[in-house]
């Protein structure tokens, strides 16, 4: 990591999709070639690494606007990555895009739109009781995607000790926790108790998937360099 470049609140996050990049990078660059690009399963692989929810309709503003990926403590946190968790007592919403071939030409300004959702939307007061870091994502595949992600301002998250195939650009909007002021008692259970999120695939937390998150997250400890 070079000096002055700056790191994002949840790093752990960020190098271990720098691990699972180069893990997969055969993978990735095949589907970055196919007309249907490859972010569809990059967000459900990033729900099983981070045994986070996905599709999680957490906006205040907006009832069919739902979050790309998110992480709370009780699914992200100590609790269940015990050697370095992706979360603390925050949670961490990210809006992802990935580039491919077919979409290289509209890869700024979906990647803009982004930013824009993040930085203007309203969200439940359910996300901010310990704080929440939202984040922006973009995954560049080519040089010209990379020039457009640092013209929109985006930083480039830095990483020496795995070569995925593609280039992680970032920014975040941070809420901290001082700053929630909720009313509603019924969201101090919210994480016990989660009906709220709209993938037909996360219905229930017995179905699995959450086992099969911390097979991929937990088991190949990508998330501890301890």
């Amino acid at each position: 990591m070079e000096d002055g470049t700056p790191l994002p609140p949840n790093d752990a996050m960020f190098r271990a999709l720098m691990y699972w990049g180069e893990e997969n990078a055969i993978q990735i660059r095949e589907a970055h070639l196919s007309k249907g690009g490859w972010e569809g399963w990059m967000q459900e692989e990033m729900r099983f690494l981070f045994n986070a929810g996905r599709e999680d309709n957490c906006y205040e503003d907006n009832e069919k606007m739902a979050a790309d990926i998110v992480l709370t403590p009780g699914l992200s946190g100590a609790e269940v990555f015990p050697n370095e968790p992706y979360v603390g007592e925050e949670c961490a919403i990210i809006e992802l895009k990935c580039e491919s071939y077919f979409n290289a030409h509209k890869f700024k300004g979906e990647v803009k739109k982004d930013i824009q959702k993040v930085n203007g939307g309203l969200f439940k007061s359910r996300m901010f009781q310990g704080g929440c870091n939202i984040y922006c994502v973009a995954l560049a595949m080519s040089n010209e995607g990379a020039c457009d992600m640092e013209d929109l301002g985006l930083e480039l998250f830095e990483f020496d000790d795995a070569e995925a195939p593609f280039q992680v650009w970032w920014c975040v909007r941070t809420i901290d926790a001082e700053e929630f002021s909720g009313e509603e008692e019924e969201d101090a259970d919210y994480w016990d108790d989660d009906d709220t999120l709209e993938d037909d695939e996360d219905e229930t937390v017995d179905d699995g998937t959450y086992a099969q998150g911390y097979s991929n997250g937990y088991n190949h400890q990508y998330g501890a360099y301890n």
